[in-house]
């Protein structure tokens, strides 16, 4: 059967009616199925149940609205389906870890859900990486405990929590004008939980709940992430982290050497590129 066919066929109906009434039965009739069969089809291919896909793509509009428009927050709410004001910013809560009032203004950039499309989308193209010798530094930050198998979803709203609260500019390494780099680290804890610290570089001790991370010198695949702008940035992110251990580290002569993994940008740039750092040792022959 064709599948790919009638899921894209309820694709484009999601599409036509966000800003409408946008029923299960109505996506399922648009891909000729029974609902339950659409719901199990649908699930498979997207990864997301359809009532999930529906609120993303709602909530990725609204942020444009948000981003670009003085619509008062009830008008935003309404025109993309929410019953009230109060259930978006429930909602909106819910997927960034902040309100729409925080984010508003703020230029943020937020993961947001674009329209899928079936094929999937065209092949990750994933730029070469420099190969660095790098000194030892260090990072002052705040800690975030990232549940196994949690990365992708967590972590964006822990930068949406960083930044909406000003948390950078209370770290001892951050300039007044805000021009400082901002660096996000997956590092274990000491007693070895899971931790993505987000601060700046700097070997002073910053305020109550800060942690101070080591990163060693050694040497490391640096990666730039390609352009991007405010809402294709976090998903141009994630796709590079995929990449980098799903295309790049299988094929190179490299392993993971032991050690922080980190993310720098600048986000008073407004550039929408980072640079990873993967710490890597060279390979053991076959034998």
């Amino acid at each position: 059967m064709l599948y790919a066919e009638h899921i894209q066929s309820a694709l484009e109906y999601v599409e036509t009616h966000l800003a409408e009434e946008c029923s299960l039965e109505g996506c399922a009739n648009a891909a000729g199925y029974s609902v339950y069969h659409f719901s199990r089809i649908f699930k498979g291919t997207i990864g997301l149940a359809p009532i999930d896909y529906v609120r993303r793509r709602r909530l990725t509009e609204a942020a444009k609205d948000l981003d670009g428009c003085a619509l008062p927050l009830i008008d935003i709410a309404v025109k993309w389906g929410f019953e009230s004001a109060e259930t978006f910013i429930r909602a909106f809560e819910a997927e960034h870890g902040i309100t729409p009032g925080h984010y508003r203004g703020t230029g943020m950039s937020l993961h947001l859900t674009a329209p899928f499309r079936i094929p999937g989308n065209a092949a990750f193209r994933l730029p070469e990486p420099e190969i660095a010798c790098l000194p030892e530094r260090m990072l002052c930050g705040y800690p975030f405990p990232v549940e196994p198998g949690g990365k992708h979803g967590a972590i964006p709203r822990f930068w949406n929590q960083y930044h909406g609260r000003r948390l950078g500019d209370t770290l001892p390494g951050a300039s007044v004008d805000g021009w400082f780099e901002d660096v996000g680290c997956l590092w274990f804890a000491p007693g070895g939980a899971r931790t993505y610290v987000i601060g700046t570089w700097t070997d002073r001790a910053g305020p109550e709940g800060t942690v101070l991370v080591t990163i060693p010198a050694g040497r490391h695949a640096v990666f730039a992430t390609p352009p991007a702008d405010a809402f294709t940035y976090v998903e141009t992110i994630h796709n590079t982290w995929d990449a980098i251990f799903g295309q790049w580290l299988p094929a190179a002569p490299f392993d993971i050497a032991p050690g922080p993994q980190y993310e720098c940008y600048v986000e008073r740039s407004h550039s929408f590129s980072e640079r990873i750092y993967i710490p890597i040792i060279g390979k053991e022959p076959v034998r």
